[in-house]
């Protein structure tokens, strides 16, 4: 999981860096809900910090879908040059989604095959999606979604790579 984190980071920086506005990468927007920390999973046992790992790739799809379907039912705001970014972001934003599903199922088979208890999903299937007709304030809210995505994405490859790599032993 820690190199399909890695990579599908760097995919979501370059969404960010192409199609969000321009200063998203720069902004300080708060994460998506339930999205963990690097520090919460390694407190976690495995079979909890698994489940959040999971739960929280889903809500993030389901938020990257959001953008799409927010981009084809909302009747245009924006000027021709945001409209041609919010097209843009809706096809990339689906496309992050396919990712995060992709690693939801290597993180479900592998909560499975450790024979811990399937995750509930009631959480994410209560969400609540804000449909904003602003253009601006679809950018922002996108803009926080595409940060969150990266901030996923590399707390869910550091903590693969923590807890695959041993602890240093002490020298006595």
């Amino acid at each position: 999981m820690s190199s399909y984190g890695t990579l599908y980071k760097q995919d979501a920086v370059n969404v960010i860096n192409e199609s969000t506005i321009d200063d998203c990468a720069v902004l300080n927007m708060p994460d998506l809900p339930n999205t963990p920390t690097l520090p919460e999973l390694q407190e976690m046992d495995p079979e909890a910090a698994l489940k959040r790992i999971h739960s929280s790739l889903l809500m993030h799809a389901a938020y990257a879908y959001f953008v799409e379907h927010q981009y084809l039912t909302s009747s245009s705001t924006c000027s021709e040059a945001s409209a041609n970014r919010e097209r843009s972001l809706a096809r990339e934003a689906v496309i992050l989604a396919r990712k995060q599903k992709h690693m939801a199922c290597m993180t479900q088979m592998t909560i499975e095959e450790l024979g811990y208890t399937s995750n509930d999903i009631d959480e994410i299937l209560n969400e609540k999606f804000t449909n904003l007709q602003l253009c601006s304030r679809r950018a922002l809210r996108d803009c926080q979604i595409m940060l969150s995505i990266v901030r996923l994405f590399d707390v869910i490859a550091n903590y693969s790579k923590s807890i695959l790599e041993p602890a240093p032993v002490p020298m006595i």
